[in-house]
């Protein structure tokens, strides 16, 4: 009898110490867990950080830049655009976002930005320039690069505009004023050359007799 007491009681220390030990690993592990689990919290919350200071700085950049930004879908769905193109085609972003980009281009016009959309999905990359009207203004010129970016599953072309009715207006009046510079200067060329034969030549003269006086 007493032999089999020591064997249940054996076996019921076998059993004691091994629920003990799977107690203690699983501690073990549930504290390792806590702790992986926290520093991912921390990775977590550093990269949504990180992502919510980038979403500001795109922010910032796409409202407040000097130049105009549209957004819109491979098939010319607008998404977004800033308050500087919003300026420069006087619209409203209610007023056009989600319809497609022909509702801010004049039909006249409208094969380019289709050919640009084109070349875009091809290239990835396009540079062109359209000219535009604003409210009791003259014509004007604007300058559009128009790249793509993939953002989830979708793409989206991203057109910067730039006025450059401005810079148009300067580079014309400096090459003007280039082009009477080279005039005048071709003129002024030419005055010293005829001047100089006009004088070259009395002086010919003038000392051909002088030697012919001394002999």
């Amino acid at each position: 009898m007493t032999t089999e007491a020591d064997k249940w009681k054996k076996r019921f220390d076998r059993e004691r110490n091994a629920r003990y030990q799977a107690e203690e690993l699983l501690e073990q592990k549930s504290s390792q867990l806590f702790i992986a689990n926290e520093k991912l919290e921390e990775q977590i919350q550093i990269k949504s950080s990180e992502l919510l200071n980038e979403e500001k700085k795109f922010t910032a950049l796409f409202h407040y830049s000097i130049d105009g930004i549209i957004l819109f879908t491979e098939e010319g769905k607008i998404v977004d655009f800033n308050q500087t193109i919003a300026d420069i085609i006087q619209v409203l972003p209610e007023q056009v976002t989600g319809k497609h980009i022909s509702a801010l281009v004049p039909k006249s016009h409208l094969q380019k930005i289709t050919d640009a959309i084109s070349e875009v999905q091809v290239q990835g990359y396009s540079r062109f320039e359209l000219p535009f009207h604003r409210l009791g203004d003259k014509k004007r010129i604007a300058e559009i690069s128009a790249s793509k970016f993939d953002v989830s599953d979708q793409t989206i072309i991203q057109a910067i505009v730039r006025d450059i009715t401005e810079r148009n207006e300067t580079s014309a009046k400096l090459e003007k004023a280039t082009n009477a510079a080279i005039k005048a200067n071709e003129a002024k060329s030419m005055f010293l050359a005829t001047m100089s034969h006009e004088i070259r030549t009395p002086m010919n003269a003038v000392i051909g007799m002088s030697q012919m006086l001394m002999q």
